[in-house]
């Protein structure tokens, strides 16, 4: 799992994470392709209990048309919970400020396979190749927007959002982030030993 760098929002413990699938492939339209990232947002999300927050999360699939291929990146979170119950209707208003209306997807039952997972979210994004936007809510549920060919989605919406829930707007621009290296150092040594016991993949490399 890789960090992200010069995006923190502030305490150590209230840090923006990026999780990037190999290769590009889209997270959650391919899952069975690539289960790291699904597998990391998992651990992430008991790394966050742990610490009483809670995670919230989007997901922007992109592809490039004129180089080839795809884009594909999750930004994660961990919210206070009071800031976990308003991140749906965060969302969804910055959405609808851009003219955009996402669809909700219900958090699927316990037990739901990989498959009827793939299957749901295919149904919802338009199929593997599509462009989309997704929020992961702390309920486990979703909140989506297929993106049309031509149709100008807001590329820091997303940002926008877990900057406000995390109650520092002004760090939604990555300027207003920088660290010095050793800052950068120190964030990133004091992430990976709180993640170090949820890190079920750490034997794998």
């Amino acid at each position: 799992m890789k960090r992200s760098h010069g995006r923190n929002f502030g305490e150590w413990d209230t840090f923006l994470s990026a999780v990037t699938p190999p290769t590009g492939f889209a997270v959650s339209a391919k899952l069975t392709m690539t289960m790291k990232p699904r597998v990391y947002v998992l651990a992430l999300r008991s790394l966050y209990a742990s610490l009483g927050r809670e995670l919230v999360a989007f997901e922007r699939h992109l592809s490039l048309r004129n180089k080839g291929g795809n884009h594909c990146h999750i930004n994660v979170l961990g919210v206070t919970p009071e800031a976990g119950r308003r991140a749906g209707e965060a969302f969804r208003s910055a959405a609808a400020a851009a003219g955009y209306q996402l669809e909700h997807i219900p958090a699927p039952p316990r037990g739901t396979g990989p498959d009827e997972l793939l299957k749901q979210l295919k149904t919802a994004v338009g199929g593997p190749d599509s462009e989309y936007f997704m929020a992961l809510l702390p309920d486990g549920s979703r909140l989506v927007r297929p993106l049309m060919r031509g149709e100008r989605w807001p590329m820091a919406l997303g940002r926008e959002v877990l900057a406000d829930l995390a109650g520092a707007p002004e760090r939604a621009s990555w300027k207003a982030c920088a660290l010095t290296p050793e800052e950068e150092a120190g964030r990133v040594e004091r992430f990976k030993q709180l993640f170090k016991p949820y890190d079920i993949m750490a034997g794998e490399e």
